[in-house]
């Protein structure tokens, strides 16, 4: 991965393009050891680089420093991590030159609000007490018309859903100190006079489930709260307030860093720019009532959800931990290893649109079997999110063999796509079923207005870890 892939991520492309780049944060779960090269290796675009070892910790971690290994102990006002990313960040942006400021790429990937969940001091009461949203899918469990994890996860008793309310509460104090961190990285950005010209962009890597179908902390499921993530971007010519309906991807993230850096997208990501979505006022509304009036209204929209399940052998099921001392939780198997087609047909007056899953089976030695017909794991579950938004109801045998043939088409597309030129068409597109299938494509025009003025622009993010 490191000769092959990491090459061609955004980094690259966007120091390339004349950008000084900083990292801060975490970056794979297995960065630092020493079969992945230990700290000394430095992903090829990075002019400073301070990448956390390993996966999320707030206190007693390493980072690589550069290529030096710096560890960190358990004094909050020295080594709380989101707090050491803020000043981390800000000493990136106050060591720049005051005047002719060079264009740049700062990023801070917060721990936050992974587990385990440890607020700063200040911010451990932060909701406390307070339970999570109870939704209608909430601890609706065990799930028999479900895939196979959902049939075998039982419902929280008292302490698991108690465990559950108090994870969503530390969450939520994590989150806090990142709210500080963001206030202060506008307002060092500000103070240089460089508001104009940057842009700001927040997110998350995945959902999080807080009890939703029995399930108190974790992730790993095709379920709304767990695959949808916070959007969020500030800058020149994105007005205040607007929203769109567009979807975005965290694979789009990659090209439209490079484009707002270099003007152009590379073909060989699988994701596409959203600057045009950003900047056109044709994909915005400012209050629901007024989404259908944007361009997207009347668009099909389409993408891939895919996951491999993780465990130790064909009947175990894997149990995760959430905050030090919490009982564990069923969260996944080598069964729960799907792919989806998530779909929102706005020519037929969808807002929230549907889903459709397959699943497959192993067996010992992680041989894939046959799942079995008549079930869920081996028929797929399917759900109209604009007719049971929670996904209740399993309604997988509600659609026609044509309507199964269509999405199973794109479902195999999809899996075997590469590129922006492939990837992008199927995302706009609707495949007909037959051997020689088109593409319906709803688009508008890109507006190129400000393509010279985006090679001067700076960009910071933060990204949040499981919001």
């Amino acid at each position: 991965w490191q000769q092959n892939i990491e090459p061609h991520c955004f980094a690259p492309h966007v120091k390339n393009a004349g950008y000084q780049t900083f990292y801060a944060g975490k970056y794979l779960n297995s960065y630092g050891y020493p079969a992945a090269g230990g700290v000394e290796h430095i992903p090829l675009g990075w002019s400073d680089w301070y990448g956390l070892v390993g996966n999320s910790q707030y206190y007693g971690y390493s980072i690589s420093n550069n290529g030096m290994k710096q560890s960190f102990g358990h004094n909050y006002s020295t080594d709380y991590y989101t707090d050491v990313l803020k000043r981390q960040g800000l000493s990136f942006l106050q060591k720049l030159p005051s005047t002719d400021t060079p264009p740049f790429l700062l990023v801070l990937a917060t721990p936050s609000a992974h587990a385990p969940f440890t607020p700063a001091p200040q911010y451990n009461d932060t909701d406390a007490g307070k339970p999570s949203p109870r939704i209608p899918n909430w601890n609706v469990a065990p799930s028999p018309s479900k895939h196979l994890l959902m049939q075998q996860v039982p419902a929280m008793d008292a302490t698991a859903a108690s465990q559950s309310d108090m994870s969503y509460d530390f969450r939520h104090g994590t989150l806090k100190s990142v709210d500080d961190l963001v206030a202060a990285i506008h307002a060092q950005v500000e103070s240089m006079g460089l508001l104009n010209n940057t842009y700001f962009f927040y997110t998350s890597d995945h959902g999080f489930h807080s009890g939703q179908f029995g399930m108190g902390y974790d992730k790993r499921q095709i379920y709304e709260n767990d695959i949808r993530v916070p959007f969020y971007w500030k800058g020149p010519n994105i007005p205040q307030g607007a929203k769109t309906d567009v979807i975005a991807l965290n694979i789009d993230i990659a090209p439209t860093l490079v484009e707002l850096a270099s003007g152009t997208s590379p073909p060989d990501m699988d994701g596409r720019s959203v600057t045009d979505y950003l900047f056109n006022a044709a994909y915005h509304y400012y209050d629901k009532h007024d989404r259908k009036e944007s361009a997207v209204g009347s668009a099909t929209q389409q993408f891939l959800i895919e996951y491999y399940g993780e465990s130790n052998k064909a009947d175990s099921l894997t149990c995760c931990g959430g905050y030090p001392g919490f009982q564990c939780q069923v969260c996944d198997s080598w069964n729960n290893t799907y792919s989806c087609i998530r779909r929102i047909d706005g020519s037929n007056g969808e807002l929230n649109g549907t889903i459709y899953c397959q699943f497959k089976c192993y067996a010992d030695g992680y041989v894939e079997t046959p799942c079995m017909e008549g079930t869920a794991q081996g028929d797929g579950e399917y759900y109209n999110l604009d007719e049971d938004y929670y996904e209740l109801n399993n309604s997988i045998h509600s659609l026609s063999e044509s309507n199964k043939t269509e999405y199973e088409n794109m479902r195999s597309e999809f899996l075997k796509c590469a590129g922006q030129t492939e990837c992008n068409a199927l995302r706009e597109g609707v495949i007909q079923p037959a051997n020689d299938f088109k593409y319906v494509k709803n688009t508008i025009p890109y507006d190129e207005r400000l393509a010279k003025e985006m090679q001067a622009w700076q960009y910071t993010i933060v990204r949040t870890d499981h919001v």
